[in-house]
This record gives structure tokens, sequence and C-alpha cells, in this order.
């Protein structure tokens, strides 16, 4: 198939098999609302609300306005005859329901995006192999199907990336930069400036198109059009830029995470930990390693290969200066982005590898042998990958969902961050949100949920129901029990402010519920009465 025309089911079975990946892990996940997915899928389906009220997304922090838009657009186009409050009721009544076929969305438009790339890369370089490694991006970690099955930026982002390598790739086809560099700016650009609205933590990864155009006036076109499409995409969230623009600022003039810390645009003793932390995984580090030994062994013949030179060393810069700006916060799945543009630096080594006149790339055949035998590993570890990622989610769903909290009925049942319950979720997402729908869901809850918020760290104590704040102890008096569930990792400050508010109350039990922890007060870990609680 080298050099002809192929058949196009050709290209189909790896963007279909990351199809079926996503929803087979999504069904082993389970629910939005358990602990590991709610944030962000939840925040996004409220703010997808918002904008179908017509008022301003709460949750604009990273900014994900592309995420909020197309979820209000898959719920318009769900309900096109429905008006705004018929949307809000629907939704709000089956959320669940609703963030599935948003997801559905998100799923098949990587998927459709996906096998785009092959193609592409089959059209331009006339080869088979380059086209199936390229699609082979989304299997390199489990990161990215993890990330890949819920409503949030990651599942877009993956798309924008796909999109700047199919660019790329046509940018490749001899001649076509030279005779259309403006035009290859302008799709970068608009290109860039979605990605970066969907999350800016992106930003470096679109240095890449800087290296391929390689000239100032295009270069400079590519600015304008990304700094334009940027705002064309935050545009829904408009009235919320003040508030954006304080967060980001709070966010780069603080040493922590989330905008925390000391005034310092990074903590001098934990930054170069968090370099060698995220440069730590195998295929990343290799993968950039061996980018800069392939520049430095063709340094001399890059005039010859000098489009594949340049966009090699743009993947290596995008690599690099993702790693230093996400170091500042170290989580590794805000590197997804630089993830998906590894395969791309496999290709341009395979491609300029002749010009290393290196003993290897003298004989082709063994050469294409190599390469082949590469793709079947990657194939092969892929399907690790995913079944690793799919047993991952179901042990999780298992432990949390062990828990029986049917024992409880009687009790206060107190939700913390991140609880697995379907109330919480309504109510974090409504929360973070801005608290715009929350008088519609008083009363389709549970009558005996309460939360505490702590979300973001918070360092007050805020016990209350869909109507606000509540005095715990008034609350604690009209039942004979207290449950409170929510993530070990965040329980401290549950535990503290309870010692704080309702000093009488002790806890009699502390439960486990996979990561999770549940306090119990008048009763122990499997419901059984020990008498009344303090608060009484």
């Amino acid at each position: 198939m080298e050099g002809r025309k192929i058949p196009w089911v050709v290209l189909c079975p790896l963007p279909a098999a990351f199809a079926a990946a996503a929803f087979l892990a999504r069904d082993a996940a389970g629910p939005f609302w358990m602990w590991y997915l709610l944030d962000p899928g939840y925040f996004y389906l409220f703010d997808s609300l918002n904008l179908i009220n017509f008022t301003t997304p709460g949750h604009i922090s990273h900014p994900g306005t592309p995420v909020q838009v197309l979820g209000a657009l898959v719920l318009k186009v769900l309900y096109l005859t429905s008006n705004a409050e018929e949307i809000t009721a629907a939704v709000l009544a089956e959320p669940e329901h609703h963030l599935r076929m948003i997801g559905n969305v998100l799923i098949a438009l990587n998927a459709a995006v996906l096998f785009a790339v092959g193609a592409a890369a089959h059209a331009v370089f006339r080869t088979l192999t380059p086209a199936l490694m390229l699609q082979m991006a989304p299997f390199l970690s489990r990161m990215i199907l993890q990330h890949a099955v819920n409503v949030k930026p990651e599942s877009l982002l993956i798309l924008a990336v796909l999109l700047m390598i199919i660019a790329t790739v046509y940018a490749l086809r001899p001649g076509a930069l030279e005779k259309n560099p403006v035009r290859f700016a302008v799709v970068f650009g608009l290109i860039a400036g979605f990605g970066v609205a969907v999350k800016l933590t992106s930003a470096p990864v679109f240095l890449l198109p800087v290296f391929v155009l390689g000239r100032l006036r295009p270069v400079g076109v590519y600015g304008a059009v990304s700094a334009a499409s940027f705002l064309f995409f935050f545009l829904p969230a408009a009235g919320g830029a003040t508030m954006f623009v304080e967060w980001i600022g709070s966010v780069l003039v603080s040493s922590g995470d989330y905008g925390s810390g000391d005034t310092s645009v990074i903590d001098p003793a934990r930054y170069p930990q968090s370099i060698i932390k995220l440069f730590s995984r195998p295929i990343y580090l290799v993968t950039f390693v061996l980018s800069l030994i392939s520049l430095a062994a063709t340094w001399r013949m890059r005039k010859s290969v000098a489009p594949e030179w340049r966009t090699l060393m743009g993947v290596a810069a995008a690599q690099l200066f993702h790693v230093l700006a996400v170091a500042k916060q170290p989580t590794a799945y805000y590197l997804i982005p630089s993830w998906v543009l590894l395969p791309l630096a496999w290709v341009l080594m395979m491609r300029i590898a002749p010009a290393a006149k290196l003993r290897i790339a003298r004989h082709p055949r063994a050469f294409a042998r190599g390469v082949a035998v590469l793709l079947a590993v990657m194939v092969v570890a892929g399907g690790a990958t995913t079944a690793k990622t799919v047993r991952e989610f179901g042990e999780k769903r298992q432990n949390s969902r062990a828990f029986d909290e049917s024992r409880f009925s009687r009790c206060a049942r107190v939700y913390f961050y991140a609880a697995s319950s379907p109330s919480f979720a309504l109510y974090l997402g409504d929360y973070v949100t801005g608290g715009r729908f929350a008088a519609r869901l008083d009363g389709t809850t549970p009558v005996g949920d309460f939360w505490f918020e702590n979300w973001h760290g918070s360092t007050r104590f805020r016990f209350a129901d869909w109507r606000g704040a509540k005095d715990i102890s008034g609350v604690l008096d009209r039942y004979p029990c207290l449950m409170a569930r929510g993530l070990s990792t965040v329980s401290g400050h549950i535990i503290r402010g309870l010692g704080e508010t309702a000093p009488d109350l002790p806890l009699d039990g502390k439960c486990k519920a996979g990561e999770e922890i549940v306090l119990t007060a008048g009763v122990d870990c499997k419901g059984n009465p020990t008498g009344k609680t303090g608060a009484q």
C-alpha cells in the first residue's frame, strides 16, 4: 500500500477503536456523578444551561467556553422546538442522560477528526505507515483515554491538537506552504485561538505553527488571527471577562496551586522537581530526547529537509515549554495536548532520518520493517492501555458503590468534595457555576441531603442545603444520626469544622468507600445505632 491509493476503510480501524474504547471506558466508569467524573462534567452541563438561558457561564477559569458552547448546541439540537425554560427543566430532571449526549458528540468528533488525520497523512506522504502512526495518538497514555470520556476541556483539546496536526501535515506537502503562507497562518491561528479558549494551559503547544510557518510575515498573521480567534471563542463568556482576568492574574503571581501560596511566579523549592516529575514518563522523555538527537544529527543537512526539520524543532519546543508552564502546578493531564503531538515527532524523525546518513537509513526495507514493528508494538500497547483504563474505572466504581448509603436513610446525609452522590453533583455543579438553578432544584433531591462547602479548599466551614447556609446544630436536632461523605484527602478540614461548630457531636465511625471516607455519628459504619448524636 506504500505510495498507492488505498481504500478509505483502511483508515477506519483506529478511529473506530478509539470510539469503542472511549464508550467502553465510560460505561465502566459509571454515572457522571461519581467522584472522579463530577468535577468538571457537571460544571460544563450547568454552564451549557446558563448559555441556553442567555446568562454568562459561571465557571470560566480555563476558560473552557467552547466546551460550554458545544454543550449548549447539543442541548438545543435535542430540543429544537423547545424554549429555554423547557430545556432547563428537561436537563435538570435527567442530567446524566444529557451529559451522555454531550459526551457522545465529543467522542464522535474526536473519532471523525482522527480519521481525517490519517487521510491527510496518506494524501501528503503517500504511505500508510505515518497515517497509522499519527492515528495512534489517543492510545499513547491511559491519561488521554481517562479524560476523553468526560465532558471537559481535555476532550476538546484532543480535537484541537488533531486539527493542528492535519494543518501541519498539509503544510509539509511540497510547495504548499510557499504558495499559501498566509492561508496556512490563518488556519493555524483559528485552531490556536480555539484551543487556548478551550484551556489556557494548552497555549505552549501552539508554538508549533511558529516553527512550521518559519517566516516573519505569516508568523505575524498567525499571532493576530490567534488573538482574534481566542476573543471570538471567548465571546459567550464576555460578561465574566473581569473575573477571568483577575483569576488568571492571581494564578500567574502566586507560587502555589490555583492562586495559592506566596506572591511569586514559581516556588523555587518545588519547580525543578515538578519539571523532572512531568518529564519522567518514559515515552514523553524518550520522544523529546530522540527529537533533539535527530535535530543535532541533521543540523548540517537541515536545508535539504527544511520543513520537516523546522516542524520537529517546533514539536520539541512545544513539549519543553508546555512542561515549563505546567510545572508551576504539576498536574500531569494538563500535558495531554503535548502527548497527542508525540506521533508527529516520530513521523518527522522517520522523514529526516535519511538526511542523517545513518546506516539503517541506507537500507529502506529494513528501516520500513523496523517502523512496522514499532507500529505493531504501539497497537498492542494501545490495547493494553485501554484494558487497564477500563479495569481501573471499574475498580473505582465498584469500590465507591460498595458502600450502601440506604442504611443511613434516617440520618442527615452531608456531602463534601467530591462525594459520589447525585444530589452533591447537582449542588456542586450549580454552586460553581453561579447558583442560578438552586431554587429549581430545591425539593428534587432526597430530604435529609446537605452539603459542606469546601470547593477549592475553602477555609470557610459552610453547612448548607438548596436554600442556603444552615445552623448545623439546629439541623442535627431533627435527625438521630449523621453520615458525612467525601474524598479522604480533604476530610481533615471537615473534621476540624465539625469539631468547632458541633463540639458535642461524637464521630463514631470512619468508613472507607474506595478513595472516599464516610464519617458517622449516632451510627456505626454498618448503620447500626450507637445512641443519640451529641447535637441532640
